[in-house]
């Protein structure tokens, strides 16, 4: 499955939705919500394209971006036995990312479409 995850994340030769961006974070959001490491590698490696075409990403897709990166990371690590910070450098390395343009997302940051822990607490109160 790690193998079928890197080979899409080098496919980089993609042809560019032009639809807006709030339709691309619809569609984003039902890949990451299926679960599949597969889709979440399309979405991750589908944004890093287009932040290198394009000149800025949405907060959403930003945000979106990190999202991905870091479910990927966690799900590989786990899966190949390895430090998450090692998996993260493979990762940028394979899709091209500098580590100076990469915004930094918390470990623990709340899935696309979840609730974060403050949340939770405050609708059983």
């Amino acid at each position: 499955m790690v193998v079928r995850i890197y080979k899409i994340l080098r496919e980089q030769d993609l042809r560019i939705d032009t639809q807006t961006w709030n339709r691309r974070y619809r569609e984003y959001t039902e890949k990451i919500k299926t679960g599949s490491v597969l889709e979440i590698a399309e979405v991750l490696r589908d944004l890093c394209v287009l932040k290198r075409k394009k000149k800025d990403l949405s907060f959403g897709e930003r945000k979106m971006l990190d999202t991905a990166r870091n479910l990927l990371v966690k799900e590989i690590a786990i899966a190949k036995g390895m430090k998450e910070p090692d998996v993260l450098a493979d990762l940028d390395r394979v899709l091209g990312e500098p580590k100076a343009s990469r915004t930094r997302a918390k470990p623990d940051a709340t899935p696309v479409g979840g609730a974060s822990p403050s949340q939770v607490k405050a609708k059983k109160g």
